[in-house]
Order: structure tokens, then C-alpha cells, then sequence
């Protein structure tokens, strides 16, 4: 599975890679990991579902 994030989405990881990188040194990869990890998680079960993709961003309410 090939994960596209959209560029909004995309900024916001980069942030959150940015200040959990800052906060401890390797915390911001493991952060990046995690969400992968995920994304790993969902794989099994997307064709249980309507292929519409709704995208959440805190920032965009």
C-alpha cells in the first residue's frame, strides 16, 4: 500500500516530526515509525470499506 498524504497533512507530520525532534533526540523518527505502524494496522481491513477516504486535520475545523 502506498500512502499519499495531502500536502496540508503532509506539513503536519513534518511539524510534529520537527518538535518531537526537538524534544528528544530519534523521538521524531519513532513518532514517523509509529504512524507508518498504523497505517500497517488498517491494511487488512480497507477493503471493508467504501474506497472514500475522508481526511482528518485538527487545524481544518
Amino acid at each position: 500500500m502506498k500512502v499519499e498524504f495531502l500536502k496540508l497533512a503532509q506539513q503536519e507530520l513534518d511539524d510534529a516530526f520537527e518538535y518531537y525532534e526537538y524534544q528528544q533526540t530519534d523521538l521524531g523518527y519513532r513518532f514517523v515509525e509509529e504512524v507508518y505502524n498504523a497505517f500497517d494496522l488498517i491494511r487488512p481491513f480497507l477493503l471493508l470499506f467504501d474506497a472514500t477516504v475522508i481526511v482528518y486535520s485538527p487545524n481544518s475545523i
